[in-house]
């Protein structure tokens, strides 16, 4: 994956890391709720699950530093493999979406679990964090 406009190529294979220009990435090591920022995708207005995600992001305003919206999936969890940011969710998504950013994240030392209990490729809703944060996120999420 790569970010242009920062000249940024971020690249990661099974078991070698992940890199961006050479350098290797990791997950950030913050230990609280109150201290991470948070990426997320908005839906679309028309998206039936919107309600559910308003209520979410109701929450996250509320629990955490901050929150952003960058609009590339990719691009969100390629900042959480590199300790920019320290959490993402996102519903209504597709597996070829979020495949490349997954494999950045967890190569970075971060965790990706589905917010269903669906296996990855088949989950359209995921909260990625690092692995500090991950349960107390899914938590966050899920009331």
């Amino acid at each position: 994956m790569v970010a242009p406009v920062r000249g940024e190529p971020f690249n990661a294979v099974r078991g070698l890391g992940a890199h961006c220009n050479g350098q290797p990435l990791q997950v950030g090591s913050i230990r609280h709720l109150l201290d991470g920022v948070a990426v997320t995708v908005s839906p679309k207005p028309h998206a039936g699950f919107l309600p559910t995600y308003v209520e979410q992001l109701d929450r996250v305003l509320g629990a955490l530093a901050g929150a952003r919206r960058s609009g590339s999936m990719a691009l969100d969890l390629a900042y959480l493999a590199a300790g920019r940011v320290d959490l993402f969710w996102e519903r209504g998504m597709g597996a070829w979406d979020a495949a490349a950013g997954v494999l950045l994240t967890r190569e970075a030392g971060g965790e990706v679990p589905t917010l269903d209990g669906l296996p990855q490729p088949q989950s359209a809703k995921i909260a990625a964090a690092t692995p500090r944060l991950s349960a107390v996120w899914r938590d966050l999420l899920a009331r």
